[in-house]
């Protein structure tokens, strides 16, 4: 009884030896599809005030439109300006990303009459110059220029280019919580040129969820000149699928700006 037993353990090894063997190649094979599927999702950016550590693969692009509301009052006038900005948004390298976006802007002040047309194009270039092998921390250098393409009369665009250099520093508190700190250097051609340091906090409470607190102080922002403004913002980011994604975004600031919001979805390729 012992001999037949142990007979048919040995076959019983040979059995899941020879299955092993033959199927390990399939196995392998079905494992390296899933990690080049997992490789392939690109990351959008879930912050507004900040550049995070979330950037596409090499040669993918993420297309996408943001919808960016502020209500502001300077003097005794107050407006509505919205700006639909589709955009798209490429990686050159791993480390390395563009993005041009195209405004429709609309101008609602509560005197006189509305205005309605094409925006100054923006452009953006991302590098993530450092990222530590976990992820953090990182650091980003990123460069936005806008090309004069929006009517400057009807307050559509600034007339020239504006240029805004900057840096970001990520890092993780916990497990689940992230921050950002992004300061950043405005150059503006008809105006006074702008200083901005922003930072968020993010709550990452799923991998499809995710909750934001962000913070901007900005000077030479309002009528008064030298005046300086601090902007709040609340927002929460969803993943609808992996390649889809939502963000909402809502707050108020201490000078003009008595709201803003933005509302944005994109789409991995």
């Amino acid at each position: 009884m012992d001999f037949c037993l142990s007979r048919v353990s040995v076959n019983l090894k040979n059995l899941s030896g020879e299955f092993f063997m033959t199927h390990s190649k399939w196995l392998i094979a079905m494992l390296s599809l899933g990690a080049i599927g997992t490789q392939a999702s690109a990351e959008p950016q879930r912050t507004v005030f900040t550049v995070e550590n979330q950037f596409p693969r090499w040669e993918q692009v993420e297309a996408g439109a943001r919808v960016r509301f502020v209500e502001a009052t300077v003097g005794n006038a107050s407006f509505e300006r919205t700006e639909v900005v589709p955009y798209l948004r490429y990686g050159i390298r791993e480390h390395i990303a563009v993005q041009v976006g195209v405004p429709v802007v609309d101008i609602s002040p509560d005197r006189g009459s509305s205005e309605t047309g094409l925006g100054d194009i923006e452009a953006t270039f991302q590098l993530r110059a450092y990222e530590d092998i976990f992820g953090y921390p990182y650091f980003i250098p990123h460069l936005t220029v806008t090309l004069p393409t929006g009517d400057e009369d009807k307050g559509l665009g600034a007339g020239d280019p504006v240029w805004t250099a900057g840096i970001s520093y990520g890092n993780k508190l916990y497990s689940h919580i992230s921050w950002v700190l992004d300061a950043r250097y405005r150059i503006n051609p008809n105006s006074d040129n702008q200083a901005m340091v922003g930072s968020s906090l993010l709550w990452h409470v799923s991998p499809e969820l995710d909750f934001l607190l962000e913070g901007r102080w900005m000077n030479n922002t309002g009528s008064g000149g030298d005046s300086s403004e601090v902007q709040v913002l609340g927002g929460m980011v969803y993943n609808w699928t992996r390649d889809l994604q939502m963000g909402v975004h809502a707050g108020s600031g201490s000078g003009d700006t008595d709201a803003l919001g933005m509302f944005r979805l994109s789409y991995n390729f």
